[in-house]
């Protein structure tokens, strides 16, 4: 809401010393932050822990080699912001690449397999550093939120994917859940 938004952008205003030149809503708890030095994206997180964790987990896969992907940056004079019971991260903003990226070409799916192959390969490498910090119930119950999110938004995807597609990938969710389980 607008006063939410305001305290915010007033919040940020004093951490940033008034370098804000804007803020913009992206999704909940996720903005486009313009500063006079840099331009990032700003986006909360409800445990300190997790904003820990993703930070390593990107800096982890930066240093492994997997460069495709943003980091996080120190926000100026503090190591973390925290406004309203959320822990904020600033992140790298990336640019949209200048070519429409849309699968449908061969070219395009390969460059996409490429890069998810690059991905696993680097998860494979240090996927055993996070086993003890990522407890399996937290991956199982995302990747039940996204099957049910998914599923509740099938009337719109069936205007864009075949049935048959549909089918496979509700099939491959359950059988990767029961995995999980």
């Amino acid at each position: 809401d607008d006063e939410y938004f305001n305290r915010l952008f007033s919040y940020l205003q004093k951490e940033f010393n008034g370098e804000i030149i804007k803020l913009i809503p992206i999704r909940q708890s996720v903005f486009y932050l313009e500063t006079k030095s840099a331009n990032m994206i700003l986006k909360g997180y409800r445990s300190f822990g997790s904003l820990r964790l993703q930070e390593t987990f990107m800096a982890t896969l930066k240093s492994e080699g997997f460069n495709h992907s943003y980091r996080f940056l120190i926000p100026p004079g503090k190591d973390t912001l925290v406004f309203e019971g959320l822990y904020w991260g600033c992140i790298e903003y990336l640019h949209p690449y200048d070519l429409h990226f849309s699968y449908g070409t061969h070219t395009e799916r390969q460059a996409a397999l490429e890069l998810i192959s690059q991905y696993h390969a680097v998860t494979k490498k240090i996927v055993n550093r996070y086993k003890t910090i990522i407890p399996t119930s937290m991956e199982e119950q995302k990747w039940r939120d996204r099957t049910f999110h998914f599923i509740q938004n099938l009337t719109t995807l069936r205007y864009f994917l075949k049935e048959e597609i549909i089918t496979e990938m509700i099939n491959w969710a359950n059988w990767s859940l029961e995995g999980l389980a």
